[in-house]
């Protein structure tokens, strides 16, 4: 099923005026999703707690581990264990959904020159979603756990 939405080469065989009831949903549920995954990423990064000037630097993932000149040796370790683990602390479902999303619409359009059809746009969102999280979860538990142990395995002999 095509419909008219061929920016590159015009409509040919234009058959079909209105888009079916399961590809508008995909369409609203994947735009939905899109949003609340933005709005919620945006305020992780931003401003995590109610009331907060929403600036750079206020990310929940860190949030505490900012040191400052009247801390003691305890409280600088416990931050720099705070910052160390950061990206376990992220938040990857979010990333890989606003990620999917905007890939999966800007790879359909530049591959088939037109809009996906439900079917197609739920089974690249499913595709890329799975690589993207895997991927990033794999580094996650190769990369950064082993690197924030050791982290922690410094800052504790220092506390000693």
């Amino acid at each position: 099923m095509e419909y008219c939405f061929n920016f590159f080469e015009g409509c040919k065989n234009f058959s079909n005026k209105y888009i079916n009831w399961f590809d508008a949903f995909i369409y609203i549920v994947a735009f939905i999703a899109l949003y609340v995954a933005l709005s919620l990423e945006y305020y992780d990064l931003y401003c995590p707690k109610d009331g907060q000037i929403c600036k750079l630097g206020n990310g929940a993932a860190y949030l505490g581990g900012k040191p400052s000149k009247h801390d003691n040796i305890d409280v600088l370790l416990s931050k720099i264990r705070i910052s160390a683990k950061y990206d376990e602390s992220s938040v990857y479902w979010r990333r890989v959904i606003i990620f999917s999303i905007l890939l999966l619409f800007t790879l359909l359009l530049l591959v088939l020159r037109r809009l996906p059809t439900g079917t197609e746009a739920l089974i690249a969102f499913i595709v890329i979603y799975l690589f993207t999280f895997l991927f990033l979860v794999y580094y996650q538990e190769v990369v950064s756990k082993p690197a924030t142990a050791q982290v922690n395995e410094a800052t504790a002999l220092l506390s000693k």
